[in-house]
């Protein structure tokens, strides 16, 4: 962790950052950073579908033991949807994690259909302010413009929003990937967290709180044709329900037929023991020119089998079976599918 970098970083404004893609021609092949100018990024394909995004999102939890194996299960189901996705309709695809620890960037960048296919936005965690925080996968028949974190001001965990702007077609379309803050301690937190992404989704530029305006970062940023803001939000108070509306934001389950409220859109409670009921925390609200197509939860009942047997005991009992079946995290994922509309005037 470089807290260097931790130290620069500006609260509620954009800190840009690079972004990366993994080089098979270098000696060794190994990821390398691109920055503006991107002359050193590999160009998509003539041919690629221009007018819909495929988004899947999903909190690994960092805080249960056997973290490497429950991540490589998540990467290998993610690599069989996502594979089945190419097979069917096979839009591009953007990935959003959140709560990943230094282990699972290492497992992701040596995964071979993250490398062969996708551009990772982080490959340590130099950008974070803490021990654990988010990362985005970005399909590379897509052109990603930048990337930049907006760290929240008022959060006690150290959480941001971490944006990735994408050209389409003359568009901008700006993806924000982001963890609230958690539970009861952030009640009074994740509405001002969620207004504050949601100025940047906008395009109405982010500013800062010592009354001093706009930095010359914020200002630089174009305003996005569209938007979408996904993670997990953490939604399960009052305030969290019409948070969204308050910030002219739409919510992608509610618009495709989902009900508030409905234990089908629940995505936490159900795989980790907790004093809170079941809701739907993570979610996929977004603004602009831009349309859901669908929606469903991935990730349900996601277990793996391993052996909990203790190496450091002299004898085990044969009679007892060594192998566990696990949770490979506490949340769903989230699947959205989405068609950018036209450009006004074309």
């Amino acid at each position: 962790m470089d807290y260097r970098m931790m130290a620069r970083l500006r609260p509620d404004e954009p800190n840009f950052q690079p972004f990366f893609f993994f080089d098979p021609s270098l000696d060794p092949p190994r990821w390398r950073p691109v920055s503006p100018p991107k002359h050193n990024a590999p160009h998509p394909p003539a041919g690629v579908p221009t007018d819909k995004i495929h988004l899947l999102s999903w909190n690994i939890d960092f805080t249960t033991p056997l973290a490497e194996e429950r991540m490589t299960a998540a990467l290998k189901y993610l690599g069989d949807l996502q594979a089945e996705h190419e097979k069917s309709d096979g839009s591009p695809t953007v990935i959003f994690f959140q709560e990943m620890v230094a282990s699972d960037l290492h497992l992701i960048n040596e995964t071979p259909w993250v490398r062969e296919k996708f551009y990772m936005t982080d490959l340590s965690g130099g950008h974070w302010r803490s021990y654990y925080g988010t990362t985005t996968l970005i399909d590379r028949r897509l052109s990603p413009e930048r990337v930049f974190r907006v760290p929240y001001k008022l959060s006690a965990m150290q959480r941001d929003a971490l944006f990735v702007d994408v050209k389409v077609e003359d568009s901008v379309i700006r993806l924000c990937n982001t963890h609230l803050e958690s539970l009861a301690s952030g009640v009074s937190r994740r509405p001002v967290q969620l207004k504050l992404a949601s100025t940047f989704m906008h395009g109405t530029n982010g500013s800062s709180n010592d009354n001093t305006g706009p930095s010359k970062d914020a200002i630089s940023l174009p305003t996005p044709q569209a938007a979408i803001l996904a993670g997990d939000l953490n939604a399960f108070a009052p305030e969290d329900a019409v948070a969204p509306g308050e910030c002219n934001l739409e919510d992608a389950y509610l618009a495709v037929g989902g009900t508030e409220g409905a234990e089908e859109g629940f995505t936490w409670g159900y795989q980790s023991p907790s004093e809170f009921a079941p809701s739907r925390m993570d979610k996929v609200l977004f603004s602009g020119r831009i349309e859901p197509l669908a929606f469903r939860l991935m990730g349900k009942g996601l277990k793996i089998r391993v052996d909990v047997r203790n190496s450091d005991e002299e004898e085990n009992d044969p009679a007892d079976d060594p192998f566990e079946d696990i949770w490979v995290t506490d949340h769903f994922g989230l699947v959205a599918d989405f068609r950018i509309e036209p450009r006004e005037g074309n």
